[in-house]
């Protein structure tokens, strides 16, 4: 478990170490605030910028059953959540590869199930990250990633705060609604916590698939297609991709 740095520092990275996720304050502070509105985990979705994919600007919960073992995401609320992320011409690589759940604890090492939805949901992405925070401030952050195209490559990766950056103003009003419409708690049966993945799972291309429906079929294709006609997002994300082989992942796994 490592403590967030809250305060600006500079200090010495190996190359492995220089892939890190970074928070601006609104986001730090919405995050804290949707886990100290209860008692159980909550989860969502961070959404990044294009051009920085690891630079999280804003955090959103999506529908779900809560508990202090767990989150169930909801699939229809996942795709409404995807599909207004299209409607603000937010490419999937913004809003679709970053993970964050609480624990209610003081433990912010990742479960078997985390380590289990992790894997089965987002292994199908070139790279993905999930974040848990934990009460006392303590976090977990890996960033999973493809090698090859083929295989699975994961590891910690450091957070930071931007403070210096310009940010949005907190708005409690506007973040209790959206945990009151997002949380529904429960309490965790033993099926639910040992067997059962949380999200369901997410294609190559950032879509959200169920193993009985695939959602982001329902969406209208010329929406999407419309996205792409003044922005490359394809290749961007090429491009970020490139940088971040060039950290070295693999190597750090043989060292």
């Amino acid at each position: 478990m490592k403590n967030l740095n809250l305060t600006t520092t500079t200090k010495t990275t190996t190359r492995t170490e220089q892939a890190k996720l970074i928070m601006t304050p609104y986001v730090w502070a919405k995050l804290v605030y949707m886990r100290d509105k209860g008692n159980t985990e909550v989860g969502g979705f961070a959404v990044s910028k294009l051009e920085d994919p690891l630079y999280v600007e804003d955090f959103f919960l999506v529908p779900q059953e809560a508990s202090q073992a767990f989150v169930s995401f909801d699939d229809e609320g996942i795709a409404e959540f995807q599909e207004e992320m299209l409607e603000q011409e937010k490419h999937p690589c913004q809003c679709t590869r970053i993970w964050i759940h609480t624990h209610p604890s003081h433990f912010s090492t990742p479960s078997s199930l985390d380590e289990e939805t992790f894997q089965e949901s987002f292994g199908n992405q070139d790279w993905s990250v999930m974040f848990i925070l934990d009460r006392s401030n303590g976090f977990s952050c890996r960033l999973q990633t493809k090698i090859n195209k083929e295989i699975n490559y994961s590891f910690e990766i450091d957070t930071e705060i931007d403070w210096s950056c310009s940010f949005k103003e907190t708005n409690h009003k506007s973040w209790d609604l959206e945990y009151k419409r997002c949380v529904k708690e429960t309490a965790p049966s033993f099926e639910t916590v040992f067997t059962s993945a949380t999200i369901g799972n997410i294609d190559r291309k950032g879509n959200f698939t169920n193993r009985e429906k695939s959602y982001i079929d329902q969406l209208e294709k010329e929406e999407y297609e419309l996205l792409g006609e003044d922005k490359d997002y394809d290749l961007l994300e090429e491009e970020y991709l490139e940088e971040l082989m060039d950290l070295d992942f693999a190597g750090s796994f043989y060292e």
